[in-house]
């Protein structure tokens, strides 16, 4: 990671191996027969956690990865699909380098469901593309942040311990009155 004497890892693979991810987010949805889009699945560590829960996924990457599950799609950019299966969901931890393009696309092809991105803490403050960022928040489809109680390991030859918070990012489809997104 920037800043903590190690290298960044090629395509951005840092899998979100720990369960504790999913653990978090699973008391907010009855995921046993949800249908979900995993578009940034990267190996399929959190496509084995959904499964795990009773989710039926359906997972794709830009990227092949060794030791990759081999029901995993690859090659596929999710910014160029304007077609995606019958889902219920996109859960994803989207690259570190396109949250907000891939957050704006996925609101886009699925207006009537879910939207679920794992994403650093301090997302919501960040530079750069602060505008988008910030119409994002602010849209009546942003439900809640659900914070991860402990830091994420991002790769297993850590030498330094996990330095950022992450949280779930919930976009829905549904408005309500009042529009106030939940804190948890």
């Amino acid at each position: 990671m920037i800043g903590s004497g190690e290298e960044r890892i090629a395509n951005e693979a840092y899998f979100t191996r720990d369960p504790q991810c999913i653990e978090r987010l699973a008391p907010f949805f009855n995921l046993k027969g949800m249908r979900i889009l995993e578009p940034c699945a990267g190996a399929g560590h959190m496509v084995t956690d959904l499964r795990r829960r009773g989710a039926y996924v359906v997972a794709w990457d830009k990227h092949s990865y060794p030791h990759q599950l081999p029901d995993i799609s690859t090659g596929i950019d999710f910014l160029d699909q304007i077609n995606i299966p019958q889902v219920e969901a996109i859960i994803t931890n989207p690259p570190f380098d396109r949250p907000v393009p891939i957050i704006a696309h996925a609101l886009d092809v699925l207006p009537h469901g879910h939207v679920c991105m794992l994403m650093r803490h301090e997302w919501m403050c960040g530079k750069g593309t602060r505008d988008r960022r910030q119409d994002l928040l602010e849209s009546h489809r942003f439900k809640a942040y659900i914070p991860i109680l402990g830091r994420p390991v991002w790769h297993e030859e850590v030498k330094n311990g996990p330095r950022h918070n992450y949280g779930w990012y919930i976009w829905g489809s549904t408005y309500h009155a009042g529009g106030a997104a939940l804190w948890l």
